[in-house]
């Protein structure tokens, strides 16, 4: 435990250096690359006499995890937008809900992390008042009084010091060497608090009654299985009130897929107005999230029990049908969704709606899986909570403000180009809307010298960004832009007043 407890506060200088008056970027993709590292050794190759081998399934979740932690910070180090940083977080909270070589799913190892880093800011004063009582009474004492004696004698003779070189200025000039400037004691505290607030990430603890519950909710589903619900209906009841709702069910998803159909078959790739499209994709998309709700609440409650024994595959097959139409719903929606983007260009509310129905998929995915081999629904939460995580973790590496201007610039027609939407994206979308300026020789519009002003005020804020921080900060957007904006050549390098505006004028890059 001493070793560890010293490797620990090194480990915590590292995160404190890295992190010290910086700004979030390279620092947090070291942390975790290290981190890993550190946790990788203790998880694999640390065990004790009691516990016994790690089993193939505990290995891969654990490398899941960390899979997914490194992609977040990976992500933070490429866009360090809130979502990455957010996704940093989570992801390590749940990483290191897995160090006690236990699986736990994504929701309970969550709560089991964060109760780990919470208490863990009280186990560090407990554990060291602890690791003293464990020494030798007599060795104990004779540390704690060498460490009183060095500590009061030093601040006795830099207060004396202090008040005599005051007092006299050439006894000043004579022991000016005698500083403590080199000493930064803003790192200090800073260091004294991380070494404190990380504790429980480090030392992970768990709690035995989130165990308890994670193990209690098993991924099969018992046939025998009866509650109160089945006991009212009674089990032919029950099979007769699944076979009527997804009978029924099916039959509406038949119908409006056959008006989704019709719809593409005659109107993909007529130019309509915007709204007809917007209606159009937001019909789908609120179909399917009551659908992705259904499936999740009908499935879990009809196939519970007793409706996954092979007597009942009749009623397994008509679910087993409704979730492929589910999935083709998810398909329609989506060329829907497409042919609005080949004719109006990237939004986020698009990108979204293409996401969201990958999710959907995922989540069909999983429940067809679910009901074909019989597992409950804790096992569909704990399958698509983590599959949900990592789609973000993934999402979260792209620049998806210029992506969006890139393509709309390059692929919407000019009458259909919403160039303010693109402006109010931010400073990532300005090289490309002042390349299109430039390149369609438009200098006289309220975009344009909006543009200019604020190329100019962006580029000035990353070069003093830049200037504050260190390659501990480095961020590969932020490099990035301001590569390219320092490309453009202003004859103000100033920001504009209304009456400048007549008179300013840029050079091409």
């Amino acid at each position: 435990m001493k070793k560890e407890i010293r490797f620990y506060f090194l480990w915590s200088l590292v995160v404190s250096n890295l992190f010290y008056q910086e700004y979030w970027g390279l620092n947090a993709l070291l942390i975790a690359v290290f981190t890993t590292g550190i946790f990788g050794y203790r998880f694999f190759f640390r065990r004790t006499e009691e516990e016994q081998p790690i089993g193939a399934a505990k290995k891969t979740s654990w490398f899941i995890a960390a899979t997914i932690w490194l992609i977040t910070a990976a992500g933070v180090f490429l866009g360090n937008g809130w979502l990455p940083v957010f996704l940093y977080l989570v992801s390590l909270i749940y990483f290191v809900s897995l160090q006690n070589k236990d699986y736990i799913s994504l929701p309970l190892g969550i709560a089991q992390g964060f109760q780990s880093f919470a208490t863990g800011t009280f186990r560090f004063f407990a554990d060291r008042a602890a690791g003293l009582k464990e020494t030798s009474g007599e060795r104990s004492s004779k540390l704690i009084r060498q460490i009183l004696q060095i500590a009061i004698g030093f601040i006795i003779c830099i207060v004396f010091l202090k008040l005599y070189q005051y007092a006299d200025d050439d006894f000043y000039e004579l022991t000016e060497f005698l500083n403590l400037d080199w000493i930064s004691w803003g790192f200090v505290a800073y260091y004294i608090i991380i070494a404190w607030f990380l504790y429980g990430i480090y030392f992970f603890k768990p709690s035995d009654q989130i165990n308890q519950t994670e193990a209690a909710l098993k991924n099969d589903v018992q046939i025998n299985y009866k509650d109160r619900i089945q006991s009212f209906f009674g089990a032919e009841g029950e099979m007769k009130l699944a076979r009527i709702t997804l009978a029924v069910l099916c039959l509406m998803l038949l119908l409006f897929l056959s008006l989704d159909v019709r719809f593409i078959i005659r109107e993909f790739g007529i130019q309509r107005p915007v709204a007809v499209y917007s209606e159009a994709v937001h019909q789908g998309i609120n179909s399917l999230i009551l659908s992705l709700v259904m499936v999740i609440i009908l499935i879990s409650y009809f196939f519970r029990g007793s409706l996954n024994s092979e007597e009942h595959t009749a009623i397994k097959k008509m679910a087993l049908f409704w979730l492929f139409l589910n999935c083709i719903l998810v398909i329609t929606t989506g060329l829907k969704n497409y042919d609005y983007i080949m004719n109006f260009g990237y939004t986020y509310k698009r990108l979204g709606v293409l996401f969201y129905l990958f999710l959907c998929g995922l989540g069909l995915m999983f429940s067809i899986y679910k009901i074909q081999q019989s597992k409950s629904i804790w096992f569909l939460l704990r399958r698509t909570s983590l599959s949900f995580l990592a789609a973000f973790s993934i999402v979260s590496l792209f620049n998806w403000n210029s992506i969006i201007a890139e393509y709309n610039l390059s692929h919407v027609k000019k009458e259909r180009l919403d160039l303010y939407y693109l402006y109010e994206l931010g400073a990532d979308t300005y090289p490309y809307l002042m390349n299109y300026h430039l390149e369609n020789k438009i200098s006289t519009t309220p975009l344009f010298f909006m543009l200019t002003d604020q190329i100019q005020t962006t580029r000035t804020s990353l070069q003093m960004r830049q200037t504050a921080a260190t390659w501990r900060s480095l961020n590969l957007r932020d490099q990035q832009l301001l590569a390219k904006l320092q490309t453009y050549n202003f004859m103000h390098e100033n920001q504009l007043t209304d009456r400048q505006l007549s008179q300013h004028q840029i050079l091409q890059p």
